[in-house]
């Protein structure tokens, strides 16, 4: 389209990146989405943000307290992935303004002593990352991750230790 740069408005309702023109929704109503040549529109297109109830987890994961860091993609919305595109995109609105990763466990340890989450943009996802904060119980259990009020399940498993390398026929 030549040199310009994209726009939305009203303000609140999309967040544009002004050189790519990648869109991020931030809340539901009308948009008018604008490419900008100077002060002329060279391209308008009206569109209609509606809330999506859906949330999914781009695969399972197993947790472990005795692990680093372990990333769970999630995919907002129907469809299986967060893109319209191919293209990588690095230029998003912080993760914690669209949408919150919350977890949960029915065990006496509180899950916050054992596991930290926080959301983040990752190359062409949208992520919940767990890190290791404390030891973990030494017991099987369901961890409840939540997004947009949407419960998954993820298996925490404790962590083995092997004390002996040998073995002996």
């Amino acid at each position: 389209l030549g040199e310009g740069k994209w726009v939305s408005e009203p303000l609140g309702v999309l967040d544009i990146d002004s050189v790519t023109g990648v869109v991020v929704a931030k809340r539901t109503g009308h948009a008018r989405i604008k490419f900008m040549a100077g002060e002329e529109s060279a391209f308008v297109r009206q569109v209609l943000v509606g809330k999506s109830e859906g949330m999914a987890l781009d695969r399972e994961l197993v947790l472990s307290s005795g692990e680093g860091e372990k990333m769970v993609g999630v995919v907002l919305g129907s469809g299986d992935s967060n893109l319209l595109a191919e293209k990588n995109v690095g230029n998003v609105p912080p993760p914690g303004d669209l949408f919150s990763c919350d977890i949960a466990w029915d065990l006496e340890v509180e899950i916050s002593e054992v596991f930290s989450v926080q959301e983040v943009w990752a190359e062409d996802r949208w992520a919940c990352v767990f890190s290791t904060v404390g030891q973990g119980p030494g017991e099987p259990a369901e961890v409840r991750l939540t997004v947009f009020g949407v419960v998954n399940s993820l298996k925490y498993l404790p962590a083995i230790t092997v004390h002996n390398t040998g073995l002996e026929v």
